[in-house]
C-alpha cells in the first residue's frame, strides 16, 4: 500500500476554491505526500528494521490480490527483538498517519453536501489507517503470527479501501454538481476526468 491510498486520498479530496482547478491544489498535496512517503520509506529502510527482513514488507504491507502468507520465510510469532522493531515501526506509522493527515485532509471548499462526503472519507481512512496500527502493534505484542497479521491487515485494507473508493466516487459527483450549480452554462467542468 506504498502510496496507493495516499493517492486516492489526494486526488478525491483535492480542495479547492471554484476559480482554482482541484487538480492544482491536488498536485500540491501529492508532492507533499510523496515526499513525507520518501522519508517514511527512508526511516523503515534504518538498519534496526533488519531483523524483519522475510516476516513483514514494512514498506508494502499490503498488496491486492496476493496471498497475504506467500512472502513469508516461515510464519511464527515475533521474537524479543522482532518485537522492538515492530513497536518502532508502529510509532513511526502512527506519526506517518498524523502528518499524512495534515496534508491530505483537508476541509474542501463547496457545500455541505461535499464537506459531508469528504468529512465520511476521512474518517474511513482514518479508522482504516489507525486500525492497522492496532494490528501492527497486536504483531509487536506476540498477539498475531506473521500470517495471521498479514491476513487480518488484508481484509482491513481491501475494506477500507472498498468503502473509501465509493465515497470518492461520490465526491467527484458532489464536486461536480456543486460546479455546475455555482458556474451554470460554462461548459465543462475542471473536475470532470
Amino acid at each position: 500500500m506504498r502510496l496507493a491510498a495516499p493517492v486516492i486520498l489526494v486526488l478525491a479530496l483535492a480542495g479547492c476554491a471554484d476559480s482554482t482547478p482541484g487538480y492544482v491544489v491536488g498536485q500540491e498535496q501529492l508532492r507533499q505526500v510523496k515526499m513525507l512517503q520518501a522519508r517514511y520509506d527512508s526511516d523503515l529502510d534504518s538498519p534496526s528494521f533488519a531483523s524483519l527482513a522475510g516476516k513483514v514488507d514494512l514498506h508494502q504491507i499490503y498488496l491486492p490480490g496476493e496471498d497475504p502468507c506467500a512472502g513469508l520465510i516461515e510464519d511464527s510469532f515475533p521474537t524479543a527483538q522482532e518485537s522492538v522493531a515492530l513497536k518502532r515501526w508502529a510509532h513511526l506509522h502512527a506519526a506517518w498517519i498524523i502528518q499524512y493527515e495534515t496534508i491530505a485532509m483537508e476541509e474542501p471548499n463547496g457545500s455541505s453536501e461535499l464537506k459531508s462526503v469528504a468529512d465520511l472519507y476521512d474518517a474511513v481512512m482514518d479508522n482504516g489507517l489507525r486500525s492497522q496500527n492496532v494490528l501492527i502493534s497486536a504483531l509487536a505484542e506476540g498477539h498475531l503470527t506473521y500470517c495471521q497479521f498479514a491476513t487480518e491487515n488484508k481484509k482491513l485494507t481491501e475494506g477500507f479501501l472498498k468503502d473509501a473508493g465509493s465515497l470518492a466516487r461520490k465526491f467527484w459527483q458532489v464536486r461536480t454538481e456543486d460546479y455546475e450549480r455555482s458556474h451554470p452554462g460554462s461548459g465543462p467542468t475542471p473536475y470532470q476526468r
